[in-house]
């Protein structure tokens, strides 16, 4: 079986892909991410991608590492604003809307600064959205909960290599899904 990586445009099958040990290490570390991350951050370090070169598995590598550190705070700085509580939720919507949105972006991006200020912006709407939320009148008859039906992930610091395994397996049928991107 043959992949396009979305990302840097490589094709090659899945052994060749997990031959390599960049490439292994960033697969590693993407699965490792909090849900619903991993499938928007493959898509969103192609936007790192120079029009003319393949993304290097070692930058692609690094780039998920400062995405990591900059998700795992739980919230968003930029340029002397106030600090927003910021989800991996927010963070993986402001990825995709940046991806989406490629066209009207200087790429390559030279840094995070504007994944910081799109996840700031979604996060204040989130955080108004909640205010107004709590002045709506719902009488307790009105109300109906949902059970959400989320499959639990082991926290990254329990996940055997049996779980990275799969993991790297599920990010390899995404590619494979998403090479058209």
């Amino acid at each position: 079986m043959k992949l396009v990586c979305p990302s840097c445009g490589a094709i090659a099958s899945a052994d060749a892909w997990l031959n390599d040990t960049e490439c292994r290490a960033m697969l590693a570390e993407v699965v490792k991410l909090p849900a619903p991350l991993p499938p928007s951050v493959i898509c969103y370090i192609s936007l790192f991608r120079s029009e003319k070169r393949a993304l290097g598995w070692k930058k692609a590598l690094r780039l998920v590492r400062e995405i990591k550190e900059l998700t795992a705070t739980g919230y968003v700085r930029f340029k002397g604003m106030s600090d927003r509580d910021c989800s991996p939720a927010i963070w993986a919507k402001a990825m995709d809307i940046m991806v989406e949105q490629r066209h009207n972006l200087t790429l390559p991006m030279p840094n995070h600064n504007y994944l910081r200020k799109v996840a700031l912006d979604l996060a204040a709407d989130a955080a108004k959205q909640a205010e107004n939320n709590k002045h709506i009148y719902r009488p307790a008859e009105a109300v109906q909960s949902v059970p959400l039906q989320v499959s639990p992930v082991p926290p990254p610091e329990t996940r055997s290599d049996e779980d990275t395994q799969y993991g790297i397996a599920q990010i390899a049928k995404i590619m494979g899904k998403l090479k058209g991107v």
